[in-house]
């Protein structure tokens, strides 16, 4: 359980470690406003994704705060298809936040877009990169535990196997030892401990007189 809760933790570390890098690398190069039906596709261009805070502050207003990331020095800002009227201020507080205040006539009905290098474009929302996080996390952990879990039956396996080997040797010892106590076919009397009788001459007449007989 503590390889487990170390693994863990070194992993979680990893992980906002590169988050902290890729947030230091991101930077937003044009924003362009348009209109599809009656839809607003509010596009980003950056480097890679980055979290988005989306607030609608009426049927006209939006401010969305992008997270982690920085602005270059020039941003072109773009409009295809929208009202005369509609403007984007931008601010970048200098600290990895960048805010864009976007005034057009039915905004709160839009898309956020990001356009990015090395991948097609993604539409997200608030909760993208907060699910993706927990997504990512929760395979994390089903990959520790299904690891602790391979690990146990390779452990129960080997002392599975040690438990068979050490019962085969048992057997072969007591094999072995049955076998030093079977008497040979050269077996010998004089193992078995009796007494040897001694023939007198007496004795010897005796038998030579059977013998005759």
């Amino acid at each position: 359980m503590r390889k487990l809760i170390f693994k863990f933790t070194l992993i979680l570390t990893i992980i906002f470690n590169a988050g902290f890098s890729y947030a230091a690398d991101n930077t937003l190069n044009t924003v362009l406003l348009e209109k599809t039906d009656s839809v607003y596709n509010i596009v980003l261009r950056t480097d890679f994704q980055a979290k988005i805070n989306k607030k609608i502050k009426s049927d006209n207003t939006l401010d969305i705060t992008l997270k982690n990331i920085t602005s270059s020095a020039t941003v072109p800002i773009l409009y295809r298809n929208v009202p005369s009227d509609s403007s984007i201020i931008l601010s970048d507080n200098g600290r990895g936040e960048v805010k864009l205040h976007i005034q057009s006539n039915g905004i709160s009905k839009s898309n956020v877009i990001f356009e990015t290098p090395n991948s097609s474009p993604v539409v997200v929302n608030d909760s993208y990169n907060f699910s993706m996080i927990l997504a990512g996390i929760g395979a994390l952990i089903a990959l520790c535990l299904a690891n602790n879990i391979t690990a146990k039956k390779s452990n129960q396996a080997i002392n599975f196997d040690i438990n068979i080997k050490d019962r085969e040797m048992r057997l072969l010892r007591k094999y072995r030892e049955e076998l030093t106590t079977i008497p040979s076919i050269n077996y010998n009397m004089k193992n078995c401990g009796y007494p040897r009788k001694k023939l007198d001459a007496k004795n010897i007449a005796e038998t030579r007189y059977i013998q005759k007989v």
